[in-house]
């Protein structure tokens, strides 16, 4: 018996049933040290601090000022993610248990040894493989977080270029290194259109919950009523307490960024103010460039005025067209 025919040789010795029960003890051993090789891998990513690319998520540039919450919900993921493979790591340990307890009665003792043998050379095979693969994704991980660390990944290049005849000061130039598309945190939080907002998600997840259809009218001062099943009810609540810690957590963060925030809008405003500048962004990519106003109206002119490019009219043409 070795490893091409040992199926073939408990079926025709022990028959089928036993023949199966020999196979999902083999697969089970092999998933079993599939999950510990998994489980190791996370925990060495969550112990230096590594993100694994299964867990990140797209964002958008307009929500990049979040970056810490963005990174506490990947090491959430991570977290779950652990747990689960602990919980399968159990539940795989008592499947592979069960099935060798029900071997050992039903099979030789030398065939069990054979057996075990067999499988242990499968699964040596396959650890290295896995070894391999985890050793080449955390050596890629570790390499991004030594050139995070080291702001590596940042252009030296300035992407603010001024052209005009202000001189910018450090907190203003600060600012718009963010780019003109940066959306900056409100200053206050809109609790009635946040809990509208989740009051309609929740209705549009459950659907039609209430006596009324869409198109009956309501009185003013009625109460929407809510017709929801007990199960219905308990999602209910755990949204209720998610959206309770999201507005804390928000107002927390108002409170700390408040003045930032404050100070950051009014240069703003000002550079927005000055009547003799002109802030565009550039053809390509996403840099700012800052031109005197006067220029900035003489170079279009001068673009406009080129007889090859464009044809003065009458009348507008697009009217016409419509």
């Amino acid at each position: 018996m070795n490893q091409n025919n040992y199926s073939h040789f408990i079926w025709q010795q022990y028959g089928r049933v036993i023949n199966n029960n020999v196979w999902y003890w083999g697969k089970s051993l092999i998933k079993l040290n599939k999950i510990k090789h998994d489980l190791f891998f996370l925990k060495t990513c969550k112990k230096e601090n590594l993100i694994p690319k299964f867990v990140r998520f797209r964002v958008s540039p307009t929500h990049l000022c979040y970056r810490n919450a963005i990174l506490q919900c990947y090491q959430r993921i991570l977290n779950d993610e652990i747990k689960y493979k602990k919980r399968q790591l159990t539940k795989e340990y008592r499947l592979s248990k069960n099935l060798q307890d029900a071997i050992y009665n039903d099979i030789h003792i030398d065939d069990i040894i054979q057996l075990q043998n067999i499988f242990e050379s499968l699964i040596l095979e396959k650890s290295s493989n896995w070894t391999s693969t985890h050793k080449k994704k955390l050596e890629s991980l570790r390499n991004e977080y030594n050139h995070k660390q080291h702001d590596s990944n940042i252009s030296s290049i300035d992407p603010i270029k001024n052209y005009s005849h202000r001189k910018l000061t450090p907190k203003e130039h600060t600012i718009l290194i963010n780019g003109l598309e940066f959306v900056h945190q409100h200053s206050s939080f809109d609790e009635k259109d946040f809990i509208s907002n989740i009051e309609t998600f929740l209705v549009t997840l459950l659907g039609r919950c209430t006596d009324k259809y869409d198109w009956e009218e309501k009185e003013l001062d009625e109460k929407t009523t809510y017709n929801l099943t007990p199960e219905q009810l308990q999602y209910a609540a755990k949204l209720r307490s998610i959206s309770d810690r999201f507005k804390r957590n928000a107002a927390k963060e108002l409170r700390l960024n408040k003045n930032t925030n404050k100070e950051s809008l009014n240069l703003l405003r000002e550079l927005a103010k000055d009547k003799f500048i002109h802030i565009t962004r550039p053809d390509k990519g996403r840099g700012v460039v800052i031109l005197d106003h006067e220029d900035y109206a003489n170079k279009m002119l001068e673009i406009l005025n080129d007889s090859s490019t464009f044809k003065k009219v009458d009348e507008d043409l697009t009217i016409k067209k419509e």
